[in-house]
């Protein structure tokens, strides 16, 4: 999910955006901002240093 482009109006994804879109997704009844930091700090990945591309 992270890897692919933030939502529109984003050029980053941030770990507030993660965890909505986690819900939003259903892969999650609930999360919380910090369950989502530990788990992209346990995997070692920083999608918030990453600046993607927009579409035109």
């Amino acid at each position: 999910m992270v890897s692919g482009a933030p939502p529109s109006g984003y050029s980053r994804w941030t770990v507030r955006l993660i965890a909505e879109e986690a819900v939003r997704r259903r892969l999650v009844p609930t999360v919380g901002r910090e369950t989502i930091r530990m788990l992209l700090l346990h995997n070692d990945m920083k999608p918030w240093r990453q600046k993607t591309s927009q579409p035109d």
